[in-house]
């Protein structure tokens, strides 16, 4: 995951992140963090904790989150582009406008645009 978050949050989302179980890469003068989470096989749960926390923890640092990389199973049915948010209506807009048949990458992009 790649967590942006306000530069005076930067130290608390690392804990709550590192309390979570995650491996972390930090830039704090960027204000991001990359969180890794190794998911054990035997433990179906693992990967609902791991999203869960890291959305909260973004929401918490005032920041946005997007799974860049990860297995096709952690991917599929979800959102890996976090919490739209109030960007949604523009994004829609913007699809609308440029790709009305709704034919490029449809579903791949936030809100399942």
């Amino acid at each position: 995951f790649r967590i942006s978050a306000l530069p005076s949050r930067v130290e608390a989302a690392l804990g709550a992140l590192r309390a979570a179980g995650a491996t972390l890469l930090a830039y704090p003068g960027l204000g991001l963090c990359y969180a890794g989470f190794a998911l054990a096989e035997d433990d179906p749960r693992a990967l609902e904790r791991a999203f869960g926390s890291t959305e909260a923890t973004a929401r918490e640092a005032g920041g946005s989150w997007i799974l860049e990389e990860g297995p096709l199973a952690a991917k599929q049915g979800r959102d890996v582009f976090g919490d739209p948010s109030d960007a949604l209506p523009l994004m829609r807009a913007l699809k609308s406008r440029f790709d009305p048949g709704g034919r490029l990458n449809a579903g791949r992009f936030m809100g399942q645009l």
